[in-house]
């Protein structure tokens, strides 16, 4: 059975014969979707994991400026805290910390992180490294468009004992 070009072209519908340079454009526009926006809740996840990393990067680094602007003026027992912090930079020189939140809560400027940490603090001296971990809770205040750290509950990854 033999079918000529006109015999065939009486078979198609004509809806299926429209060229197809005027059919894709026009599927491609209907199956096109508007851009996906974050909501203030993903953003606001994203500047404490923010928050987070910078702490951790900082006191990794031993960058003292860097980690005491992360927190709040009104931390509780600042003064104790930043004594912690000195003395863990000049007695490990080397020191890996590595936080991973568990849960976020987030309410109008305040944010509360549950993590889990584990560190390794390296002495200066000629002993072993410290092995350590456990769970916190830091709590979160935002001033001035930025996440500042304000309080750590349980047991805190900062101020190892030499």
């Amino acid at each position: 059975m033999q079918f000529s070009r006109r015999s065939l072209g009486k078979r198609i519908p004509a809806i299926l014969r429209v060229p197809l340079f005027i059919l894709l454009p026009l599927l491609l526009l209907g199956c096109s979707k508007p851009a996906v926006q974050s909501s203030a809740d993903l953003t606001e996840i994203q500047e404490l994991e923010g928050a987070l990393t910078d702490l951790e990067g900082a006191y990794e680094k031993g960058e003292a400026p860097r980690f005491f602007s992360s927190l709040s003026p009104s931390f509780e027992e600042a003064d104790r805290f930043r004594q912690k912090i000195e003395s863990d930079f000049k007695n490990f020189p080397e020191r890996h910390l590595s936080l991973v939140p568990q849960r976020i809560w987030i309410q109008q400027k305040e944010a509360s992180v549950t993590l889990r940490w584990e560190g390794t603090w390296v002495p200066s001296a000629p002993r072993s490294p410290i092995r350590q971990g456990g769970t916190a809770l830091f709590r979160f205040m935002k001033e001035n468009e930025r996440f500042r750290l304000v309080e750590i509950r349980g047991e805190s990854p900062f101020g190892q004992q030499s």
